[in-house]
C-alpha cells in the first residue's frame, strides 16, 4: 500500500535511497518508485531536494544542494553571512526566516516527494541538547489535511521536553511537547522497527487516529458555538434577551463576610474591626 506522502529525512543516503525506489533493494525487489510505474510517483531523491538547516538565536535558514553545511561552515570560520558571501557559495540556494522556510518547505512538499535535510547540531549542542534548539519541526495545528509526524530515537516523552525536536506552529511559537507527542512526534525503537516490517504504519496509524479524535473535537465545538451563538440571535430578536442593554453582575462570594473599610480602625499595633450589620453582635479587639 502506498499512500499519497511526502518522505523528509534527517540522515539519508541518495545511493541508499534511490536504488530502494528502483526495486534494487533486496527486501522489497518489487518496489517501483522511480517513476517507471504508470501512475506511481517518482520518489528518488535528487540534489536540489537535499539539504542543510542552519539555526542561531536570530537566524534560521535551510541552504540547499549541500549536506556539508556544518563541516564547510565552521572551515569558513563559522559565520554564516561571511560563509554566503564566499565566491564558491554563490551559487547556493537558500532559504532564510522562518516565512521563506515555510513557504519553501510547502512547494517542495505540495506533491509527493522525498527530501533530506541535516539538521544543525552545533545549535543543539549549544542549547544544552534540550528540545527548543533540535530537529525543526514546523506544523500547522489548524490545518487537517496535512499531518507531518517525526520519528526519532532520541525523543524523551515527558511533560517538559522532547529533548532532540522542536516542533512550532506556523507562527513559531513552540508546541507543549505533551501535545507535539500526541500529534506529531513519535519515539522510534530500532529493535522492534528491524524486526517488524509493519511497526512505522503501526506508529503513523496510532497518530492518525489521535489527529482524527482532534479533528471531529474541533468541529464538534465549532458546532456548538455556532449553536450558541443562534440561539442568543434568535431569542435577542425575540425581545426576551437585549444583548446590548443586559448588564452582567459580578457574583461576590465575600459579601456577607467582609468588612467594611470604613468599620476599621488601625492603631499601632492592632487593628479594630466591627462586624457588618447582619451580625447582631458586635466585637471588637483592642
Amino acid at each position: 500500500m502506498l499512500i499519497e506522502c511526502e518522505y523528509v529525512f534527517r540522515k539519508a543516503t541518495s545511493t541508499y535511497q534511490n536504488q530502494k525506489q528502483a526495486g534494487q533493494h533486496p527486501r522489497y525487489p518489487d518496489m517501483r518508485l522511480d517513476g517507471s510505474a504508470q501512475g506511481k510517483p517518482d520518489l528518488r531523491l535528487v540534489a536540489e531536494n537535499t539539504g542543510s538547516w542552519y539555526r542561531a538565536a536570530d537566524d534560521l535558514s535551510i541552504v540547499w544542494g549541500t549536506t556539508t553545511l556544518e563541516e564547510d561552515l565552521h572551515a569558513a570560520g563559522g559565520v554564516f553571512d561571511d560563509f554566503l558571501k564566499l565566491p564558491a557559495n554563490q551559487s547556493l540556494k537558500f532559504s532564510r526566516g522562518w516565512d521563506a522556510v515555510l513557504q519553501d518547505l510547502h512547494i517542495k512538499t505540495s506533491q509527493p516527494s522525498v527530501l533530506a535535510l541535516r539538521d544543525y547540531f552545533p545549535y543543539w549542542q549549544k542549547g544544552g541538547q534540550h528540545g527548543p534548539y533540535g530537529k525543526l519541526l514546523p506544523v500547522n495545528p489548524t490545518d487537517h489535511r496535512c499531518h507531518a509526524v517525526f520519528f526519532d530515537d532520541n525523543v524523551t516523552l515527558d511533560t517538559e521536553d522532547t529533548k532532540i525536536v522542536d516542533v512550532r506552529d506556523t507562527t513559531g511559537k513552540a508546541l507543549w511537547p505533551v501535545y507535539a507527542q500526541r500529534y506529531y512526534i513519535s519515539r522510534a525503537e530500532p529493535l522492534l522497527a528491524v524486526s517488524d516490517d509493519q511497526y512505522y504504519i503501526r506508529r503513523v496509524e496510532e497518530k492518525e487516529q489521535n489527529f482524527e479524535r482532534k479533528r471531529l473535537a474541533r468541529r464538534r465545538l465549532k458546532a456548538a458555538t455556532l449553536t450558541v451563538s443562534k440561539m442568543l440571535r434568535v431569542e435577542a430578536e425575540a425581545g426576551k434577551l437585549d444583548l446590548h442593554k443586559t448588564q452582567a453582575t459580578t457574583y461576590d462570594s465575600w459579601k456577607q463576610t467582609r468588612a467594611s473599610i470604613s468599620s476599621i480602625h488601625f492603631s499601632s499595633s492592632t487593628a479594630v474591626a466591627e462586624e457588618d450589620e447582619h451580625n447582631p453582635k458586635t466585637s471588637r479587639v483592642d
